[in-house]
This record gives structure tokens, sequence and C-alpha cells, in this order.
């Protein structure tokens, strides 16, 4: 019993020992690996290893970070454009967009060289009491390329209603945008619109009566000039 109890109490020491002054300590939740031994050849090498391991990955999430802020952001500052579209606000469209020169494609809107150009045009053509406009932005790709530049896919759902006429025009189709970084405020730097289709009814009589179902309408019947026209 005694010589149990010995070899019962040397166990329970080295036991002990093993746990307060092991030669090295996992750690596998944060991956760090050091000597607990004070001069040990390897703790210096060990605890190097394990800083630069811990820099590389804060500066991973650092950038993911960056990365998740830059998409948000632009994604408000598209949801904006559209708000201010709807609600007739050029100056504010016109500041969702770059200073200076540059590409916009929209269609029969007109193809612009600036977003004062555009803004100009959106004013005469949309701006109106008679236009009734939903732009509903969709299923948006953003791509970031660096901490200035983006690029950027968004699907539109565009409903307009001009009261005038009694029309209602219904269209579909993609924004291919390009977006740059100016003093910490995304903007857009280029778009393109294209249609996908086209759907225009006749709201004058009782029963809506299709007057064009397809892809993309004729000018005679979808001139967006004919808008701003008393």
């Amino acid at each position: 019993m005694v010589q149990s109890a010995k070899l019962g109490t040397l166990a329970g020491e080295r036991a002990g020992a093993c746990r307060l002054n092991p030669q090295h300590v996992h750690l596998p939740r944060n991956g760090i690996h050091l000597a607990a031994e004070p001069g040990h050849p390897e703790s210096v090498d060990h605890i190097g290893r394990s800083h630069a391991h811990v820099h590389r990955t804060a500066g991973r999430d650092m950038q993911r970070i960056a990365r998740l802020e830059a998409i948000e952001a632009i994604r408000q500052l598209k949801h904006d454009y559209f708000y201010y579209c709807d609600n007739k606000q050029p100056e504010r469209v016109r500041q969702c967009f770059v200073d200076g020169p540059m590409d916009i494609e929209f269609g029969r809107i007109g193809s612009f060289e600036s977003a004062d150009a555009l803004t100009a045009v959106f004013t005469e053509l949309a701006c109106a009491e008679h236009i009734v406009e939903m732009h509903h932005g969709q299923n948006p790709v953003i791509d970031v390329l660096d901490a200035e530049r983006a690029t950027g896919r968004w699907g539109l759902y565009y409903y307009l209603i001009d009261t005038r006429q009694q029309v209602a025009t219904q269209l579909a189709g993609t924004y291919h945008d390009e977006y740059r970084c100016v003093d910490g405020q995304w903007k857009i730097s280029a778009t393109r619109y294209e249609v996908s289709s086209t759907q225009i009814v006749s709201l004058a009589e009782a029963q809506v009566n299709k007057i064009f179902a397809g892809r993309t309408a004729p000018a005679s019947l979808d001139d967006p000039s004919q808008q701003a026209v008393g």
C-alpha cells in the first residue's frame, strides 16, 4: 500500500510537472506554437513564425473587410441613383457621377460624354408631373478591382406611366457600370444600359390594350423625346 501510494504520488508529481512545465504548449485555436522553456533553441523561431502568421491573417482580414465595405458603398450609391431618378431630383442624380469626361450609353435616351449632359436630358424628359417612373435594381454583381476602381452589373426592372398619353411602358435590361472612388466616395465613372425586353400598353380604354410586347420596340412606339411634348 505504501509503495502504491508512493508510486501514485510520484505519478501525480510527474503529471503535475507536465501540466506546469511542458516543453511546448500548443494552442490550436489560433495556431500559435510557443516554446515554454526560456532559452529554448526553438523559442524565437516559433514566436517569429507565429507573429508572421498573425500579421498575414490580420492583413487578409482587413482586405476582405475593405472589399465588403466598398461593395456595400457601391450598392448604396446605385440605390440612391434609382431613388433620385424616381423622385425627380436631378441635382442628386448628378452627384452620383464623377466630374469630367465619361462614357454614358443609354440607347434611345442618348449617348453622353459627361454627367452634366445626362442630367440636362433627364431634367427635360423625366422631371414632369405626367411622367411617373419606377427603377427597380436587382441581382447586382460588383467586382472591386482595387482601392479606387470597381465594376458592376445590375438588372433593372423599369416601369413608366405617362398619364398625359395614357401609356405604360415596362422595360427590363442590364446596366454595365464602372466606378471610381473619389475623396473617399464611390461614384459612377461609366455606364451602359442594354434593353432585354419591352412591353407597351394603352391605358386609354377601360380594358388595357397591348401596343407592343417583345425585345425592343420600334422607335415610332418608344421615343423618349415624346415624353416632353405638350
